[in-house]
């Protein structure tokens, strides 16, 4: 063999050994994607009671077969991401997701937050140009601006996937970034006109401020996890979570001492300003509610859950069983938690009721136990819910009980809750998920949302008037 043919043979070797490399070193990590779907559908098939419910059981093995193909053809983690994530929207569920909303690894970002209202997108905060804070968006680079939203408000599912929660906003430049494209400059299309600008690396000190997630920026209100206030006219409280202490307060006893205080002063309204609240303890809604309610509740009209057997990837799982079997009985073709559960024993209301007139403040954020305490709250005549409706649902969701599920190759972890709980009686068998739709409806342009005018409040005060 000539030289000049060796060499040729040798370079033609090591070009298609390296290709060939490359495209088993690719192979297999696409088979490390199909793996951990493989493990997250295999537990949500045995752990998830609302498997089969929004979609029905022929629509949702068909999607697993769909993601399992664009698994294999998956050409980076973050694709792999967006298609499981894709695939968890469809349960209507914001208990079901992939936790992404950490560092995704974004290296070049927009250089502005942004506001979205209905499926417009604005301009929020734009440092290093505020002239433009307030400009419309129509367009980033080639994508249409209702297309990027459709295409990011997946990686934030909310009950029945009605509405679009408030998370997706703060978090807009993260999954833009990881999800759509990163480059050095963005032309953005404006009703201000089409502007070019340089994009915000992580070597930047405001990087983070950009990327990060501030929901509590996009607060019309003052920034306290917990606020009470007392007027001869109204109380007022609101809280962000359903925590036992928050910030040095107990909220719970300063929501009784409210009550207390306004039962002695005889004041004749009551504001609960739940449109930040996210959820928490659900027995703790159930006491505050025993304060409010004029009828008994129960804190679960009905607990759903799984056959008690034990996974097949338990090495994967963060999960507790408590009381699993205890009080769990066959009914038709699913289990039920009939007994040994607290929240399933019926709640009177308190000798100390307030009687007064309610007003429920619900919006973007108000999901899982805030939608819980806005059931127990519907049957009262003199309650009117005031804002935008719910991302959380108000007749079933899963939920209580939780398990993560450890993606291993991927690397990042999945969660979904355990029991199915019925707020109403009957409806997961033949009702989508539902939230809360308010009695007075409330809407915001961008100047209104820009100037963090308290719309909803306004209309309150303005009533009392």
């Amino acid at each position: 063999m000539r030289l000049s043919t060796f060499i040729l043979f040798l370079f033609t070797f090591l070009l298609f050994s390296g290709k060939a490399q490359k495209e088993i070193a690719q192979s297999t990590e696409q088979d490390g994607y199909v793996q951990d779907f493989n493990i997250l559908t295999t537990s949500m098939r045995e752990l998830y009671p609302m498997f089969y419910t929004v979609q029905g059981k022929e629509k949702v093995e068909q999607a697993i077969k769909e993601t399992f193909v664009k698994l294999s053809t998956a050409k980076t983690k973050h694709e792999a991401l967006y298609i499981i994530q894709r695939f968890l929207y469809g349960f209507s569920d914001v208990h079901a997701s992939l936790m992404i909303y950490g560092d995704l690894l974004v290296e070049k970002a927009l250089p502005f937050k942004v506001q979205i209202i209905k499926d417009e997108l604005y301009i929020k905060n734009f440092p290093a140009n505020p002239l433009l804070n307030g400009a419309k968006i129509n367009a980033i680079d080639s994508h249409n601006t209702k297309n990027v939203i459709d295409s990011l408000k997946v990686l934030y599912p909310v009950d029945g996937n009605n509405v679009m929660g408030l998370v997706i906003q703060p978090l807009f430049n993260s999954f833009y970034g990881a999800f759509i494209e990163q480059r050095d400059s963005f032309s953005i299309n404006t009703d201000k006109g089409i502007i070019t600008v340089p994009c915000l690396k992580r070597s930047d000190p405001t990087f983070n401020d950009i990327i990060r997630n501030s929901w509590m920026s996009y607060m019309v209100t003052d920034k306290d996890w917990m606020k009470k206030e007392v007027t001869d006219q109204y109380g007022y409280f609101r809280l962000l979570s359903f925590d036992k202490k928050v910030n040095g307060f107990k909220i719970e006893n300063e929501f009784n001492s409210l009550i207390a205080e306004l039962n002695k002063r005889k004041v004749p309204n009551l504001i609960i300003d739940l449109r930040y609240n996210s959820g928490g303890d659900p027995y703790m809604a159930g006491r505050i509610a025993s304060l409010l309610i004029d009828q008994p509740i129960k804190v679960f009209e009905k607990l759903i859950v799984v056959k008690p057997e034990a996974p097949s990837f338990s090495q994967y799982l963060k999960i507790k069983y408590p009381g699993r079997t205890k009080g769990v009985i066959k009914v038709s073709d699913h289990y039920e938690k009939v007994s040994g559960d607290k929240g399933l024993v019926a709640i009177n209301p308190s000798k100390d009721q307030y009687k007064g007139k309610i007003y429920v403040i619900t919006g973007a954020m108000t999901e899982s136990t805030s939608t819980m305490l806005c059931k127990y709250l519907k049957g009262r005549k003199d309650v009117i819910f005031v804002g935008s409706e719910t991302p959380g649902a108000i007749n079933y969701f899963c939920a209580h009980n939780h398990c993560e599920v450890t993606l291993p190759n991927i690397g990042f972890i999945a969660g979904f809750g355990m029991q199915l709980i019925e707020l109403e009686n009957g409806s997961s068998a033949d009702q989508k998920p539902q939230g809360v739709k308010p009695d007075v409806a409330v809407d915001y342009n961008i100047e209104e949302a820009l100037l963090k005018k308290d719309k909803e409040m306004e209309w309150i005060l303005n009533k009392l008037k």
